[in-house]
């Protein structure tokens, strides 16, 4: 199994999970505590769409290659913003324009991220921080609230 099919399959099973407060998580917890240098700040309490993007990664995939697959700094912490990873990821030239499973999606204004599961006549994504949990969504294809997409 490729390591973009291990990531969708990890997504999937966060599915259903939810914050257990503004925006407390076990994600952020994840990196607060097993991984305080990968970030540039603690996260527990920020916005954890990206931060669930990352987990989703960091549970397959060791941490310093995570950072290389984004494009982000491996020496020194990442910001976990979505306009930073969309920035790191435009630099390492990783953006594309037609989805794929396991591509990372960027929505309205770079405020929003989540992962592509699966295309069809339309985009299927995981979300992380979607209504305060990990939920499915699903667009046109075309949508206005796509930005941009990265493959990684």
């Amino acid at each position: 199994m490729s390591y973009v099919d291990k990531f969708i399959k990890m997504a999937e099973s966060q599915i259903g999970y939810k914050e257990s407060g503004k925006n407390i998580t076990k994600y952020s917890e994840y990196f607060d505590k097993k991984l305080p240098g990968f970030f540039n700040t603690k996260k527990q309490g920020a916005d954890w769409c990206s931060i669930f993007v990352h987990w989703c990664l960091c549970q397959i995939i060791a941490p310093a290659e995570v950072k290389k697959l984004l494009g982000e700094p491996v020496k020194d912490n990442c910001g976990a913003g979505v306009k930073f990873l969309w920035n790191y990821m435009k630099a390492k030239k990783l953006n594309v324009k037609e989805p794929k499973a396991g591509d990372v999606i960027f929505f309205n204004s770079f405020g929003h991220v989540g992962l592509i599961e699966k295309v069809d006549s339309k985009i299927h994504t995981i979300e992380g921080n979607k209504g305060d949990a990990v939920k499915r969504g699903t667009y046109a294809l075309n949508s206005s609230k796509i930005r941009g997409l990265a493959r990684i």
